[in-house]
Formats: C-alpha cells, sequence, structure tokens
C-alpha cells in the first residue's frame, strides 16, 4: 500500500528492527531500497543526493531517482532526525525528504524512523501526526518480553545461562534478575541487553555464568552544571554529532569547549567514536534521558 509510516521510539528501542522487518517480509529485496543517514548526521543538500544515490545505485539526482523506482516498492528512512539539526535553517533537509515524500507517496510506501524527543519537537515544525497512514510508537518492553527476547538471543547463539555460582538459575531467581534488568533500563531493549553484557561474569563450555551488578550510582545526574545537560540535550535529541557541529551549537570558547567535552568523558556521561563522534553513554541513557525531561530538556 503506498504512502508513509512514521515509527517512533527512544534510541535503542528496537525501531530500526521493527522497519526493517516490515520492509524485507512485505516486499522483494529488489523492491526495498534502504536510506542511512551519514553516522554523525548532515544538513547539507549535497550529501542526501549522494546517499540516496548509493541506495538506488544511480547517478540522477534524488528527485529524478525516486521517480524511477518500480511502482510499490518501499523506501526506508532511517534516523531522520540525524538530517535535522536545532538551529537556524536546520530543518532544510527535513523539508526536502517530506517534499520526496508528498510528491511519491501515491506510488511508493515510506517507512521512517525517529527518536520521539526529536519527534516531540519537529512536530511542532511539520504535520507530523497527520503527514502519515500511521504513526508506530514503540513502548519498552515488560520485564517477562526482555527475558524472552534475551532467551532467544542466547538459544540462537547455542549458550546456556546459568547463576554466577554455578547453580541451575531457576524460574525464581530469573524472575527476580530480570525484573532488576527491566528496573535498570526502564524496558529500552539496548539498555537492557548493554547490563546484561555487563553481568557475564564467566564463560565455559557454551555456558554463560552471569552475576547481576548493582546499579550504578546515578544521583550525580541531578548535580550537573547547566552546560553539561544542554550539551546531553543536543546529543538525545540528534542522536549522534560530530565534534565540529557540537562546537557550533555550544556557547564559549574552543578550549572552554573542548575541556567540557573532555570532562564528560572522564565521567563516563558521553562517548566518542570514530571520527570525533560524540553520543550518550548508552549504560547510562535512559537516566540522563529521565533527568533531562524532568527539567523540561526534552
Amino acid at each position: 500500500m503506498p504512502g508513509g509510516i512514521i515509527i517512533t521510539g527512544e534510541y535503542g528501542s528496537g525501531k530500526s528492527f521493527l522497519a526493517n522487518y516490515i520492509g524485507s517480509k512485505h516486499f522483494a529485496l529488489n523492491n526495498f531500497f534502504v536510506i542511512q543517514p551519514p553516522f554523525a548526521g548532515t544538513i547539507t543538500e549535497h550529501q542526501l543526493d549522494n546517499i540516496v544515490q548509493r541506495a538506488f545505485e544511480t547517478n540522477l539526482p534524488a528527485e529524478t531517482a525516486f521517480s524511477q523506482l518500480p511502482e510499490g516498492s518501499a523506501v526506508l528512512w532511517e534516523d531522520i532526525e540525524l538530517w535535522w539539526r536545532r538551529v537556524e535553517n536546520g530543518d532544510a533537509l527535513l523539508k526536502r525528504i517530506f517534499s520526496l515524500y508528498h510528491q511519491y507517496k501515491y506510488r511508493l510506501l515510506f517507512i521512517f524512523t525517529m527518536g520521539e524527543d526529536s519527534f516531540g519537537i519537529v512536530k511542532k515544525l511539520f504535520p507530523l501526526e497527520r503527514m502519515f497512514l500511521a504513526n508506530i510508537r514503540i513502548a519498552p518492553f515488560h520485564a517477562e518480553e526482555l527475558r524472552d527476547l534475551i532467551g532467544l538471543r542466547s538459544k540462537a547463539a547455542g549458550l546456556e545461562v546459568d547463576n554466577y555460582k554455578g547453580e541451575r538459575l531457576g524460574s525464581w531467581k530469573q524472575a527476580r534478575y530480570f525484573n532488576k534488568l527491566f528496573m535498570h533500563s526502564n524496558g529500552n531493549v539496548n539498555a537492557a541487553l548493554h547490563a546484561w553484557a555487563s553481568w557475564i561474569d564467566d564463560f565455559e563450555d557454551n555456558r554463560l555464568f552471569i552475576r547481576p551488578r548493582g546499579q550504578n550510582d546515578i544521583t550525580i545526574i541531578e548535580e550537573l552544571p547547566k552546560d553539561w545537560l544542554f550539551l546531553l540535550s543536543i546529543l538525545a535529541l540528534h542522536k549522534r554529532i560530530s565534534r565540529r557541529h557540537l562546537f557550533e551549537m555550544l556557547a564559549g570558547t574552543i578550549p572552554e569547549k573542548a575541556e567540557m567535552l573532555n570532562a564528560m568523558k572522564s565521567a563516563g556521561l558521553i562517548s566518542e567514536g570514530r571520527s570525533n563522534v560524540f553520543e550518550i553513554n548508552p549504560y547510562i541513557y535512559i537516566p540522563i534521558r529521565l533527568r533531562l525531561k524532568q527539567l523540561k530538556l526534552l
């Protein structure tokens, strides 16, 4: 069915998995196209054209390339918050993306994924709640669902899970462990998987031995300086952003900005990946996000 679907949720909630599942289940491989944003995002016109051309294996401009897709195809546009920045004229690429959507939605199915915090801001600029056939919000998982998810992943890898003392992980203890995992992750799949991985105490003969860790003391989050909180809100909205673009959005001198980034890295609040790209530390993303929402910074 032509038209558009937008899938929203927290970072790490499973938006991309669901979007790819819909596309691969209902469309042939040669009729399902995926447009991935640059790792650190962009608001540069020529990058949009280059990425669309790579996704469609063509040299045509984006507007023409869409017209060449077979009618009834599906286009997955991942993480559209990475095509936007909360700066002056930072929505120019979103205008172009949504213009393409309106131009071709009668012959193609568009699937967009977007972080729900970014969605809350961008819907004030575009009528997102009325633009699509469906808005699918991925809710947090329950403790039982996290147990089933992790159990399936372990079985698929041929692994058994036992208590760290060498005891069998019985149903009662298993329920306690996954309730603790739920409390740590607030039902966020990515946060739960990170926490679960940190609980692995040993591995022997295809058996994982689990030792639950105590929750990190995150009370410091309530005492962070305002400029640190502002930087964290940028990363929460934009998922990932380069050092150069962060510097453009922050006040202060370059040495002051660099010192703040280094201090926040040392504190374990943010991590720096390839090509000087920053994101919130996934192990503590959930409590940071909750704090930013309490302060109405998201």
